[in-house]
């Protein structure tokens, strides 16, 4: 009778190494099978939405290309541009021919002209 240290002597050795033995592996078509249901089950899609997956994926980022552009970098842009504007201008004197010029053409014109001057003091 086969002994094994740790529970004793064993009845039945083919009965024990059954139970302790590591399961066999699935056959090979079993899992060629579980793999086509797990890539392939594409649900409720018609099989003409899978065929061309990649020209609607493609269409999709195009579609989805300008949004984001306008949401996202634009407005990134503009700010750095701002940014680099204000720097250009900071320490400028004003022009005062061109102001000059502006002021003569309307009334508009004059009063901004005048609105910082006033608040200003």
């Amino acid at each position: 009778m086969p002994e094994d240290k740790a529970i004793g002597p064993v009845p039945n050795a083919s009965a024990w190494v059954a139970a302790t033995a590591t399961p066999a592996p699935p056959p090979l078509h079993a899992v060629r099978h579980t793999y086509r249901l797990a890539v392939h089950d594409h649900g409720m899609l018609p099989a003409s939405v899978h065929e061309s997956a990649g020209v609607v994926t493609i269409i999709i980022a195009a579609l989805l290309a300008g949004p984001l552009r306008a949401d996202f970098i634009q407005p990134i842009f503009l700010i750095m541009m701002i940014v680099r504007f204000h720097a250009l201008v900071q320490d400028q004197p004003i022009n005062q021919e061109w102001d000059a010029r502006l002021a003569s053409i309307s009334d508009k014109f004059r009063d901004l002209g005048m609105r910082p001057a006033a608040s200003a003091v």
